[in-house]
């Protein structure tokens, strides 16, 4: 966790994606020199999964069954959480920024997408942020709640396509408060983005063409998805879920 206050939940992982290389062995049986590996593709990939501000007064704070076993209302409860001061360890943060070229993050909110893009964001590399809508939650609000893909320098430059696409599952809402004016159930829905990246080939028959080339694409997507028993009956249903994902799929 890099809160210094507060009950913030969040983690990190860096990934350096790498081709696979392969041995081949001589008909004899005695192995054959082993080919030089292939280089390391050029995507450091950095994840960042947490739990929202506004998400701690709905169940994920640890300090709500506490409070509540303690006599606290619901109220009284929220009023507490709201008011929790949450700060990053921001030099700690940007550090680890600095050593991926690709920032996928879930649930990411105005603290963090301050710390990302804002205005303080000064002395940095430039910064491309790819974001999705805001969600829609389980009560059928829209809250400060997206998925985003950060480009860090240079790697902005590489984009060729974006792609975005809607999940939903019904809610259990009763039919006056689950049916909107249109007559149409309530869902809940997350925004998904998806980028497509290509970097200038560096081999000397591109560097001489006339037009430019690329190397080979990479396409990567920050997933944030709804559990299979979220929908309006409770249960997980393999067939239904893999109709949930479909948009994803085809994105």
């Amino acid at each position: 966790s890099l809160a210094r206050q507060g009950c913030r939940v969040a983690s990190g992982a860096v990934v350096s994606l790498r081709a696979a290389s392969s041995r081949a062995s001589a008909s004899s049986g005695s192995a054959a020199p082993a080919p030089a590996p292939p280089p390391p593709l050029p995507w450091r990939i950095g994840c960042w999964n947490q739990h929202r501000v506004g998400s701690y007064a709905q169940r994920a704070c640890p300090w709500v069954r506490p409070l509540r076993a303690a006599g606290a209302s619901a109220t009284e409860v929220d009023k507490l959480v709201s008011t929790l001061p949450i700060q990053y360890e921001e030099d700690e943060l940007r550090q680890w920024l600095g050593s991926v070229d690709i920032f996928a993050v879930q649930e990411l909110d105005d603290p963090l997408r301050q710390l990302l893009v804002g205005a303080d964001c000064v002395g940095v590399p430039p910064r491309r942020l790819v974001e999705s809508a805001r969600h829609v939650d389980g009560r059928g609000v829209e809250v400060d709640s997206t998925v985003g893909l950060l480009l860090n320098g240079a790697t902005a430059a590489c984009l060729v396509r974006e792609g975005r696409c809607e999940l939903s599952v019904p809610l259990a809402f009763p039919p006056r408060r689950g049916v909107g004016a249109s007559g149409r159930q309530m869902c809940a829905v997350r925004e998904h983005v998806a980028v497509v990246l290509r970097p200038p080939a560096a081999d000397e028959e591109s560097a001489q063409s006339s037009g430019p080339r690329r190397g080979p694409a990479f396409a990567v997507c920050s997933v944030h998805l709804h559990p299979p028993q979220a929908g309006a009956d409770g249960a997980a249903d393999g067939a239904a879920y893999l109709g949930y994902l479909r948009p994803l799929k085809e994105m």
